[in-house]
């Protein structure tokens, strides 16, 4: 059989029209728009020992101060009227945080043992470092079942320039024309503004939340360490090694050192340092990382990460809430 070669000119791409170049920086707007995870997605513990109650937790907001959807999700044991408000602070020193009221509604109808769903919003700026969650019935205890957090699409309208986060809008008439030339400028700006806004809005991995006020599940006293129970996160095609940030609002009971009481830890791994990532049980929003080592396949590859919390030898701990997030690519 004779041997075939193939000629050089074979391989030479054909060249780049404007059309799909156009497209592309076109649906930069739609990427800016609908790109919108989480940066809260959590289902509260919901002891009821204390009301009126409410829920503190740590939040990233996008650099852009975009509008962000609230949405509650609560169940009451009877017909009842509920009320809601939502705050943040860029500030939180625990009791005496100043908080600034994001949105809420009063005498909402809440029908026995059936979920009720409020969605409220606005925007929030980046500096912001928590959020208050507020929820009570006026007859009766109520449980909180989820808190969601999210860009709000249907408010964020595609922007001109550049924004804070680094995206830049496709504004321009230079590749329209018939003929166009084909700047690198307008390939890299898919790539870029892409990135900068996968980069910008943080995406909620773990959460864990109790009660703001009372006693919440989880407390050590002494020196015990407890930990809630493992929890399993999927991270596909990801890593092997993976960071996440992660958030801590907690306090203690009374005198005794603050440091090194509570942190997120992964757990069924060969090798555990118990002596690694522990952040402080005190006023303010405590900032740490967790470097986790994925396991499984690459499309099912995944971490097992636990809370944990332990005493600091005289007061007992108390955790408010972790959340850890994901930023794609670290």
């Amino acid at each position: 059989m004779a041997v075939t070669v193939t000629p050089a000119s074979a391989f030479v791409a054909p060249l780049m029209a404007a059309e799909p170049l156009l497209t592309a920086l076109q649906n930069l707007a739609e990427v800016y728009q609908y790109h919108c995870p989480a940066i809260l997605s959590v289902c509260p513990t919901a002891p009821t020992d204390v009301r009126p109650p409410y829920f503190v937790m740590p939040i990233k907001p996008s650099a852009d101060g975009l509008p962000y959807k609230v949405r509650l999700i609560f169940v009451t044991p009877a017909n009842d009227l509920v009320d809601v408000d939502v705050w943040y602070t860029t500030d939180y020193t625990g009791d005496t945080t100043t908080w600034t009221h994001l949105d809420g509604d009063t005498g909402l109808t809440a029908l026995a043992d059936e979920p009720t769903v409020w969605e409220g919003g606005g925007v929030i700026p980046v500096d912001a470092e928590a959020i208050k969650v507020f929820a009570d019935a006026d007859d009766e205890n109520l449980v909180l079942h989820h808190v969601l957090v999210a860009p709000n699409w249907d408010a964020i309208d595609p922007p001109t320039g550049v924004t804070d986060c680094g995206f830049v809008a496709f504004d321009d008439t230079m590749i329209t024309g018939t003929g166009a030339p084909i700047h690198t400028e307008h390939v890299n700006r898919c790539k870029l503004s892409a990135l900068a806004v996968l980069r910008d809005r943080w995406q909620c991995a773990y959460s864990y939340c109790a009660k703001g006020n009372g006693t919440p599940d989880y407390t050590a006293t002494g020196t015990t360490i407890v930990g809630t129970p493992a929890v399993r996160l999927w991270l596909p095609y990801q890593g092997p090694d993976v960071t996440l940030h992660v958030a801590v609002i907690a306090d203690v009971s009374g005198g005794g050192s603050t440091s090194g009481l509570v942190r997120l830890a992964q757990v069924n791994v060969e090798q555990l340092d118990w002596e690694a990532g522990w952040l402080d049980a005190d006023t303010g929003v405590q900032i740490g990382t967790l470097q986790v080592k994925l396991q499984g396949e690459p499309a099912a590859r995944y971490a097992d990460l636990q809370m944990q919390v332990r005493g600091n030898g005289t007061s007992t701990t108390r955790v408010r809430s972790v959340i850890a997030w994901w930023q794609p690519g670290e």
